[in-house]
This record gives C-alpha cells, structure tokens and sequence, in this order.
C-alpha cells in the first residue's frame, strides 16, 4: 500500500495551484479553509459520512423548510430516471492513449492518486450543489 504524503507537502502543492482561489472563492469559502478540506479528504479517501437527523421542529426553528416526503420521492425518481437514461462508455481520459500533434507515439503519463482524489472531492461538491438546487 502506498504511504500518503505529508500534510504539509499537499497544503504547498495546493497553495501553488492556480486554480484553488477560484475554487474557494465559487465554493464561498477562504483559500486556508478550502485548502483544509481538500488535504483532510487526500489523507483520508474513505472518510466516514457525516449524517445528522434532524427532527422537523428543530428544523423549522431554524428557519429551514424541510422538503415535503412527496417532493423527496419526485426527486429520486427523476434521479433515477435520469441515471437510467445516461449513455456510458468505457472510454475515459483514464483509459484513451495520448496523443501527439506530430503523430508519433507517446506514453501515458502514470495516474496522480492526488489528483483522482481532488476529482472526486469535486464531483462530489458538484453534485452536492446540484442535489441543494432541486
């Protein structure tokens, strides 16, 4: 299995990435915080989820409108509709070969563990947002 890097090493990679104001700043979160969850989750891939019930009066009192258990229902079964009616391949950036502009043959570079991490930290705050929206 292999070792993780330190702490410290992924809070300077993340701080030379270009891209990370942009992705606190659209997440509404400062760049220390943003940089805090994104090196929790590449040292710990397989966090347990944080899940807390929530009675409705609780709720309510402050000041969020629970969804109706109809509107939950509707929800998933768009959802899954809409999972059924995607088209998948097996071809992926994981699996397509480089390619060159001058047609001879490259080698692909080997798959960074961080960077599939930070992808798939993505992902979910995407699909998080899009799940808040509807």
């Amino acid at each position: 299995m292999a070792t993780l890097p330190s702490l410290q090493s992924i809070r300077e990679q993340l701080r030379q990435s270009p891209f990370i104001p942009e992705m606190a700043t659209e997440l509404g979160v400062s760049v220390e915080e943003y940089i805090e969850q994104v090196a929790h989750f590449a040292l710990q891939p397989h966090p347990e989820p944080q899940l807390a019930v929530v009675e409705t009066d609780a709720l309510l009192a402050q000041g969020h409108t629970p969804p109706r258990e109809e509107d939950m229902a509707g929800y998933l079964d768009r959802a899954v509709l809409a999972a059924g009616a995607e088209h998948r391949t097996g071809f992926t950036p994981a699996t397509r070969g480089p390619v060159s502009l001058t047609g001879e043959a490259l080698e692909a570079p080997e798959p960074d563990p961080q960077r599939e991490e930070l992808q798939a930290y993505l992902e979910l705050q995407r699909l998080k947002a899009r799940i808040t929206r509807d």
